[in-house]
């Protein structure tokens, strides 16, 4: 991570701190006792349902924020990737008018509509995750996440200084502009040293279709690298690395314990971490001081990330997980 980026995020962390110890008559505390706000409701609508590993621990990160401000936070997704189904939710938040949405953005022009409604109506809103190009142009105050092209870039460049030529990006959610993004990135950073990346659908509900499909393009040869775009992908792709002996390099965007435990065994290589339980606290937090204060962060995007996580650091990190925060 670039050090303007550590800097960015030292400074928001740090204002998170002094805004709870704000909130708390002068001590930080976990618990919500004695400070409870009854008439503050935030509520979220993301892309990804609480079940998914990765969005388990946004909610966990929200979950937090409303235990420690003492406010009611509504965690709102589809059954599985559904855009449609996000505008209904999102229509729903808009109706019950509260004090500020927090909302993931993989597709602007399905979800900008909306969001460009509940600013007219007066409802503070931040983004979370994705939508990070499009969130200041909607009218959202700030974007807590990080940047999708830039992240994949750099693992780009990291496979391609391992001598990666042709990385397949197993794509588990077609149409999520966000993943199409990340593969994106991969390759233009592959492409500083000759390489290449494709992208290769894979059915997200289905891991033994998903692994047939992985099994299919590892015989097949051509590539020397593959990266899942999310932790859905990384059970299948292990597996039919294993099924097919592939000794390409192995890597997932965002934290599993599965992806963790074969980095830490050395059947994986890295992992990008865009430490997704700050989307989940960040926003709620922001929109409370708002709320109560009319303070947010000045600039237009609130970083989390990205991190890699190697065998140098994957036991620690997997500790964590056990926790929910990471």
């Amino acid at each position: 991570m670039r050090a303007a980026k550590w800097g960015a995020l030292a400074v928001t962390i740090a204002v998170a701190a002094l805004a709870l110890v704000a909130c708390r008559g002068g001590q930080a505390t976990s618990s919500a006792a004695g400070s409870a706000r009854p008439g503050i409701k935030i509520i979220m609508v993301t892309h990804g349902q609480a079940g998914d590993p990765y969005w388990s621990v946004v909610k966990h990160g929200a979950d937090d924020a409303a235990r420690d401000l003492g406010v009611d936070v509504s965690y709102q997704a589809p059954q599985s990737y559904d855009v449609y189904e996000m505008q209904k939710l999102l229509q729903g938040a808009i109706a019950q008018k509260p004090a500020g949405i927090a909302v993931s953005i993989p597709d602007a022009d399905a979800l900008g509509p909306l969001i460009k409604t509940a600013v007219g109506q007066g409802i503070p809103v931040v983004s979370l995750d994705s939508g990070e190009t499009d969130a200041a142009k909607l009218g959202v105050l700030t974007h807590v996440g990080a940047s999708e092209f830039d992240a994949a870039k750099k693992a780009g460049e990291r496979f391609g200084a391992e001598g990666v030529k042709h990385v397949a990006c197993l794509n588990h959610e077609q149409g999520n502009v966000s993943l199409d993004v990340r593969c994106e990135g991969l390759r233009a950073g592959l492409t500083e040293t000759g390489g290449t990346a494709t992208n290769m659908a894979i059915n997200g509900k289905d891991p033994t279709d998903s692994q047939q499909r992985i099994t299919t393009a590892f015989k097949g040869g051509g590539f020397d690298g593959a990266i899942s775009l999310g932790p859905v992908g990384v059970g299948p792709m292990l597996a039919a690395a294993k099924a097919t002996g592939f000794a390409g390099k192995l890597a997932s965007f965002d934290l599993s314990p599965e992806i963790l435990r074969a980095i830490d065994a050395g059947t994986a290589d890295f992992a990008i971490d865009f430490q997704q339980y700050l989307m989940g606290y960040l926003p709620v937090l922001f929109l409370v001081q708002h709320a109560q204060y009319q303070l947010m962060p000045s600039q237009a995007i609130t970083p989390t990330g990205p991190d890699f996580v190697t065998k140098q650091n994957a036991a620690t990190v997997l500790t964590l997980t056990e926790h929910g925060v990471r």
